[in-house]
């Protein structure tokens, strides 16, 4: 929960408090408060760089033998070959694609 939204609500929770509403009354003031809020959806905090990792790793994870060769062929840059798991690896791949992707853009 964001500090504007929890502030928002715990102003709601006093004023509904304050009201001596019924219990009706305080669903449908609630089910207001959580209507009317502002919605902060996933893709508003995504960057470029986020959606490109995020479209390597959809390629990678509808390509069966794709995921198979890169979870066996762990020579290439990682940050700890010992603890990293398969998916750590996959996952640094994809940043590293999205990376190059940035750089071919700026040619």
């Amino acid at each position: 929960m964001y500090y504007i939204e929890e502030a928002a609500l715990k102003t709601e929770i006093a004023h509904i408090l304050d009201s001596d509403a019924k219990e009706e009354r305080i669903f449908e003031m609630v089910k207001g408060f959580i209507n009317n809020r502002p919605t902060i959806t996933v893709a508003d905090k995504l960057t470029m760089r986020d959606e490109f990792a995020k479209s390597a790793m959809q390629g990678v994870f509808s390509n069966n033998e794709m995921w198979t060769n890169m979870c066996m062929d762990r020579r290439n840059s990682t940050r700890d070959k010992e603890k990293d798991s398969q998916e750590d690896y996959v996952a640094q791949q994809c940043y590293i694609m999205a990376d190059a992707m940035l750089k071919e853009r700026e040619l």
